[in-house]
């Protein structure tokens, strides 16, 4: 390869200013590691954290971890990979590898993780190393499509479902939020044989929109009819909740409707100390599942489902920059309005 020089949008120093476009070396891929060609990278919550210092961070280090490219190198020891392949990847960059959550696939859970675009430079610059044993390669019906940059997030949504919830062929889900996360979660849930109804309030009514356009059963923008819908569906309640909103009345709410010895799935985050009715909860032996980013086992599910066409994402970006226009990307993602938003070097 002959460029030897790219862009990266690096956090250097403390504040909002502290984020530029700098020109650095390209880097090279270890033995065991993908150089990879970045083709888009999207915007996560987290990225806007970071800029804003609200977010442990390793400076200084290039933003962006929901991203694709095509691989362009491939280390000595880098197996299962080809220069040609598009990849994506979980976040988990560094662990320890001996502990029970790194043995069984669980990266997210090693208390010495670090994760790309945060402890280690990440996709938001011209090429990104990574490691191949958590790369993921493109479906081929998926291939060269912006949307893909999402594949990290949806991965999250999987892993709620799949790994942290037990849904059956059958089961009534209520999703609560229908972000970007919500979207995600309401057709995994599909995909696993539930009747699926995503609740909001009205300003969503365009989102829960596309929640039914992507296979959601049902939809509800007022959460005071909430709990009549659910109980037209099932007498005793939903069978699970998955709140996505990190909204406390939501949370609330969740309690509320969900039948007895039903589960709730916790996917948002409250970012601050909450006060919840806990003996509603152990009352009717509600069982609660938290779920924090992704597993291999949820990888391969997802990646799966995109090769199935059982998964949608191209909906799911709202709008796409070219990475110099950075600035014009990040002020949007921070207004809240659409779903990501996803840059192009």
């Amino acid at each position: 390869m002959k460029e030897t020089m790219m862009r990266a949008l690096v956090k250097s120093a403390p504040g909002p200013d502290g984020l530029k476009l700098e020109q650095v070396s390209v880097p090279k891929p270890a033995g065991d590691q993908l150089l990879v060609r970045v083709r888009a990278c999207a915007i996560c919550g987290t990225d806007v954290h970071i800029r804003r210092d609200e977010y442990l961070h390793y400076p200084p280090v290039t933003l962006g971890h929901e991203f694709f490219g095509d691989v362009v190198e491939v280390g000595a020891q880098a197996a299962g990979f080809a220069v040609g392949d598009q990849v994506t990847a979980m976040t988990a960059t560094s662990t320890c590898g001996q502990c029970p959550a790194c043995k069984s696939g669980y990266l997210m859970r090693c208390e010495q993780r670090r994760s790309v675009g945060s402890g280690f430079n990440g996709a938001m610059a011209d090429y990104i190393v990574i490691p191949a044993s958590i790369c993921y390669r493109i479906p081929d019906n998926h291939r060269d499509q912006n949307y893909m940059a999402v594949c990290e997030p949806m991965s999250c949504a999987a892993h709620l479902v799949f790994d942290q919830c037990e849904i059956r062929g059958g089961d009534v889900v209520v999703v609560m939020g229908p972000g970007a996360l919500g979207q995600a979660a309401a057709q995994m849930a599909k995909a696993a044989g539930a009747f699926v109804i995503v609740s909001g309030v009205p300003k969503d009514q365009e989102r829960l929109d596309l929640a039914m356009e992507n296979g959601a059963d049902a939809c509800c923008a007022d959460p005071e009819a909430l709990k009549e819908l659910v109980l037209k569906h099932n007498p005793y309640g939903a069978d699970v909740v998955l709140e996505c909103s990190g909204a406390v009345p939501a949370l609330k709410s969740a309690i509320e409707i969900c039948r007895r010895g039903g589960q709730i799935g916790q996917l948002g985050l409250f970012g601050r100390p909450i006060e919840f009715p806990m003996d509603q909860l152990v009352m009717k032996e509600i069982r609660l599942n938290v779920s924090m980013g992704s597993s291999h086992q949820s990888w391969q599910r997802l990646m799966t489902l995109f090769a199935q066409n059982a998964v949608h994402a191209d909906k799911l970006v709202s709008a796409v920059f070219p990475l110099e226009r950075w600035e014009e990307a990040f002020a949007m993602a921070e207004s809240g309005s659409g779903y990501r938003i996803v840059l192009v070097p």
